[in-house]
């Protein structure tokens, strides 16, 4: 009966493509969820963003953007993502931030590229969230 359960929490904890993250409280209690599959031998779990951060290959750098206008916005946008077996980042949603930068912060980490993520010598897919600074500038401008 275990085993049962676990594959259907499993099914339950897998969203971060198909929905956006709610509240700090749903945040913890999905974090609790990925730590209690873990534990029951599931293999789809979360990662920090400083264990993303470390698995980073390319990518990883501030977005600056030129406008033909006079624009200046800047801001930091909290995307959440899943990592293949590959180390692909796929499905990148943004969480938070100023919702003129958070198309260009997903975007951004869609290009990223990370060393997979390995669990007892196997690579498996994770949930991570990143924080990325956007900046909107004006073309020629500082």
């Amino acid at each position: 009966m275990k085993q049962v359960v676990a594959t259907l929490l499993i099914l339950m904890a897998v969203p971060a493509c198909h929905s956006q993250r709610g509240s700090k409280s749903e945040t913890a209690d999905f974090k609790a969820l990925h730590q209690q599959l873990a534990k029951d031998g599931a293999l789809y779990i979360s990662v920090s963003e400083l264990v993303a951060r470390r698995l980073l290959k390319h990518g990883g750098e501030d977005v600056v953007i030129r406008t033909g206008g006079e624009a200046r916005v800047t801001g930091t946008v909290l995307v959440g993502f899943e990592l293949d077996k590959n180390g692909d980042v796929r499905c990148p949603t943004a969480m938070e931030g100023p919702k003129l930068l958070q198309e260009s912060a997903k975007s951004a980490v869609a290009k990223w590229k990370f060393k997979p993520y390995q669990l007892n010598g196997q690579n498996i897919a994770v949930f991570t969230t990143v924080h990325v600074a956007v900046a909107l500038k004006p073309t020629g401008g500082p």
